[in-house]
């Protein structure tokens, strides 16, 4: 399924892991009322990595599948991702559900994605149904603005 997407309400935080002393940013959407996305660069000393986060709002118990993330980038091939974490609750005052996921991002996807004009991604449920967002401009800068900063 392809949505059409318009944002609702955007922000960049950043933080300090008190354990690690790192430093994060993160560049997170409100896509909708149902939907938000995320890119958070979390720097630890002389290592940076970053993922991607999800969740939405299901009207049925379901999950995300642990084996399964796409991303595509421009004219590129797709290319796989590594899903990190998944999790998925009931929310029983509205019928609905909450899944969220937790994607590690390669670092050569990060390169593509800095001079990236349109980027895709596509995240498997487990009831054999996808979710498909291609990001919304204002998304793409932000999160490129979250790659560029400084460690």
């Amino acid at each position: 399924m392809l949505l059409g997407i318009s944002i609702v309400y955007a922000e960049i935080r950043e933080g300090r892991d008190q354990f690690t002393d790192g430093k994060w940013r993160t560049s997170g959407n409100f896509l909708d009322n149902q939907q938000w996305i995320g890119l958070r660069k979390i720097s630890d000393g002389e290592v940076t990595k970053y993922e991607i986060l999800f969740s939405e709002k299901e009207l049925k118990y379901v999950k995300f599948s642990e084996k399964s993330g796409e991303i595509k980038i421009d004219d590129k091939p797709v290319s796989q991702l590594q899903v990190g974490a998944v999790s998925s609750r009931p929310a029983l005052s509205s019928g609905l559900s909450h899944l969220s996921l937790t994607i590690t991002v390669s670092s050569e996807q990060i390169k593509s994605i800095e001079t990236a004009q349109r980027v895709a991604l596509k995240f498997r449920k487990t009831d054999g149904t996808s979710t498909v967002l291609v990001l919304p401009d204002a998304v793409l800068a932000e999160w490129k603005e979250v790659i560029n900063t400084e460690k």
